[in-house]
């Protein structure tokens, strides 16, 4: 749901949990890491 406020859908699901070396950001709880989010002008996904 934050995915989707800061880039607009979930296109970025998947390079926002590899900038964070996250294996499987589904089972992720509440307080258990802090989340960067990258801007989308660094290329985000590639």
């Amino acid at each position: 749901m934050i995915n989707k406020r800061i880039y607009g859908g979930c296109k970025y699901c998947l390079a926002v949990a590899k900038a964070n070396n996250i294996s499987n950001f589904r089972e992720l709880e509440v307080g258990q890491c802090t989340i960067y989010f990258p801007p989308l002008n660094q290329q985000v996904g590639k």
